[in-house]
């Protein structure tokens, strides 16, 4: 747990799993989905945080699969979408209304690890990716909510960096954050203002597969695989302008 200026260890999981998604603060938060490392492959199980300990809650995934992601705030309103699931990747979304998760529509361009916004089940940002294994993508798509007259996802303007294995942050589809990725590993930062991607100031060590939170004015970037490709505990903290190493 980060409270600002250090990381604490506390308790464990349930599932051990890689490639998840989460979303919720510091007191009450979800993990969602994700990959069972040397066994059977995707699980849907999903585990609530409380601010001591995590609880594996009845609610599960239609949809078994990783390397997906959901929107951010929310530990009782949320939207999980994209990822991989045999035999390779989908636009699958799902929304969980506090007790259980109901299908919606897909994304336009099914993708896997791929970046997300937003803060809960009524507004979303879905972007970048790559198919299986590759090319990456660039492509956004924004979350209108379910009921919507015309699809729920709607195309919106494209990253400036094509990548897959990146980080979004952000409350709002108007206001979002992307950084890091790969194809060629990349600390590349884009901040998305409701119609433009406009480039920034980029990650202090480029990465992928790491993990992330905050808004678009104050983010942490944390883990991940850096140079010269294994994995790195480096911590960044973003301030609206400049990327900064913390412990």
């Amino acid at each position: 747990q980060w409270n600002g200026s250090n990381w604490t260890e506390v308790n464990d999981l349930n599932t051990v799993r890689q490639e998840l998604s989460g979303t919720g603060d510091t007191t009450a938060a979800l993990a969602i989905g994700g990959q069972i490392p040397g066994g059977p492959g995707n699980t849907n199980v999903t585990e609530s945080w409380n601010g001591s300990s995590w609880t594996t809650i009845p609610a599960t995934l239609n949809t078994e699969r990783g390397v997906a992601n959901s929107s951010k705030i929310s530990s009782t309103s949320a939207l999980f979408f994209g990822g991989d699931a045999a035999p390779g990747r989908v636009g699958a979304t799902e929304l969980y209304n506090g007790t259980s998760w109901s299908e919606q529509a897909d994304l336009s361009l099914a993708r896997r690890n791929l970046g997300g916004a937003g803060a809960d089940n009524t507004s979303a940002l879905a972007f970048g990716g790559e198919d299986t294994p590759a090319p990456s993508f660039a492509q956004t798509e924004e979350w209108t909510g379910a009921g919507a007259p015309v699809g729920a996802w709607s195309t919106s303007t494209s990253l400036n960096t094509a990548r897959a294995g990146l980080v979004g942050a952000g409350t709002s589809p108007s206001a979002a954050l992307a950084f890091g990725g790969t194809p060629p590993r990349t600390g590349a930062t884009e901040l998305f203002d409701g119609s433009s991607w406009t480039e920034l100031n980029d990650l202090n060590v480029a990465r992928d597969h790491f993990a992330g939170a905050g808004s678009s004015t104050a983010a942490l970037a944390f883990g991940g695989s850096g140079p010269p490709g294994g994995a790195v505990n480096n911590s960044e903290v973003w301030n609206g302008t400049n990327w900064t190493a913390t412990n």
